[in-house]
């Protein structure tokens, strides 16, 4: 019933608009953009832009798309649905689109055409944190990880590579994966923004520990299970800002650890981690991250 009062009230603006036209036969047909703003022609536009015709013509279109809507079969309802959102038919009408075809339109417009094409390469894992990385909205969005990927097949291994090393960042992480990483920094950054203190109430303690004598029993026994451990670990250095207010005019890294040879504070800490590295590594590589900023990063990536 509802179906046949729309359509017999757009008959009815369309006869009325028809009516307004025929006083003047030269008049233009309405232009169906025009009342929802979205006409990009604006006074240029050979559609009349009186507003009750074009309004009638939009309300026309949006009946139009109810009754083929109601149709259609479900492969088909998604187009139409959508189409018809855009022509401003109320929100009861996206409704009738069923939850799986709806979800599988929401994935494959999501995607970056390159992960889609190379998602036969992964893991259903994988290929399921892919997909929710670049689902998630605004600035957590990830699509920008595979935008560039190339489609020769000589890339494919690195494109492996990516997605286990992702898999594995997402598993070590304990509330939610990479996801609710991603979420919680958004969060704390929009509380930072508020003047929030996420961690309000909680109360600051010093850790107990062991004081050790250098050289004593104790301290060497525990040196060396220390050393043991060393050459499983990677290192990360804060590289700092400049140095300027150490009278120094360079960057911090870049400090002499002594006077005799002027060996540097980084020359100083990779040839430490070097020398874990032959003694305590068993033949594999020690990583060593250094963060950067602005001010560092040229003069850092000439140093090492």
């Amino acid at each position: 019933m509802t179906k046949k009062n729309n359509r017999r009230r757009a008959n009815a603006r369309k006869k009325k608009a028809e009516a307004a036209a025929a006083v003047d036969p030269s008049q233009p047909k309405p232009c169906k953009f025009y009342p929802e703003g979205t006409c990009r022609f604006g006074d240029e536009c050979r559609f009349s832009h009186d507003l009750p015709a074009a309004a009638a013509a939009v309300e026309e279109k949006a009946a139009e798309n109810q009754e083929v809507a109601a149709a259609a079969p479900v492969e088909t309802k998604l187009v139409v649905v959508v189409e018809a959102k855009s022509n401003g038919v109320a929100e009861e009408e996206k409704k009738e689109t069923t939850s799986p075809v709806s979800s599988i339109f929401k994935s494959s417009s999501v995607l970056p055409a390159a992960l889609e094409s190379s998602l036969s390469l992964f893991t259903p894992t994988q290929r399921d944190l892919a997909k929710k990385l670049c689902e998630l909205p605004g600035s957590t969005n990830q699509s920008h990880l595979f935008e560039n990927w190339s489609s020769s097949p000589e890339h494919d291994e690195k494109k492996k590579a990516l997605l286990s090393k992702l898999e594995s960042i997402d598993q070590s992480y304990p509330d939610g994966g990479l996801v609710g990483y991603l979420q919680n920094a958004v969060n704390l950054l929009e509380k930072s923004r508020r003047g929030e203190n996420p961690l309000e109430g909680w109360s600051p303690s010093v850790p107990k520990g062991e004081a050790f004598t250098v050289g004593s029993d104790a301290f060497l026994s525990t040196e060396k299970l220390g050393l043991e451990e060393v050459g499983k670990c990677g290192f990360v250095l804060v590289a700092g800002g400049l140095g300027e207010r150490l009278g120094y005019g360079d960057i911090k890294i870049g400090l002499p650890t002594e006077l005799a040879t002027q060996t540097s504070y980084i020359q100083f800490y990779i040839e430490t981690i070097l020398a874990f590295q032959s003694r305590y590594a068993a033949g594999k590589k020690l990583p060593l991250c250094i963060m950067t900023s602005g001010d560092t990063n040229d003069k850092t990536g000439q140093r090492v």
